[in-house]
């Protein structure tokens, strides 16, 4: 069973596997308040998640943008501010740490059982 903490209000506001701390409330799996906290975690996360998509492709989308405008010397890089500078270089350092990986890697080939080959092969 889990065990539950309470807010304030009398809601539930965390949920353990077991008691972690003094105070908490062992609760029945079907407890209506405690599907009320899942149900509603799980629509904080859904929204939260699509906005951090969003986040994160727009974050790739401004890199472009400033790479363009200082390829097309619109201006230079030296003209950011100084933590905005460190802020794409570190970004460039990890892009490139995990285009590396992907040439270490590449793609990963498929090894399919040929049905017709039965009993040839080495397993």
């Amino acid at each position: 069973m889990p065990f539950i903490k309470r807010d304030e209000q009398g809601a539930v506001a965390a949920v353990f596997h077991q008691p972690v701390e003094e105070g908490l409330e062992e609760m029945g799996v079907e407890h209506p308040d405690l599907a009320l906290f899942l149900q509603k975690t799980l629509l904080d996360y859904t929204v939260n998640r699509h906005w951090i998509e969003s986040d994160l492709s727009m974050v790739r989308v401004v890199e472009d943008l400033v790479d363009m405008l200082i390829d097309r010397k619109v201006f230079l890089f030296m003209d950011l501010p100084e933590p905005v500078q460190r802020k794409f270089l570190q970004r460039r350092g990890l892009r490139a740490e995990f285009a590396y990986m992907d040439t270490l890697f590449g793609e990963q080939e498929s090894f399919e059982v040929n049905d017709q080959d039965e009993g040839t092969g080495f397993l």
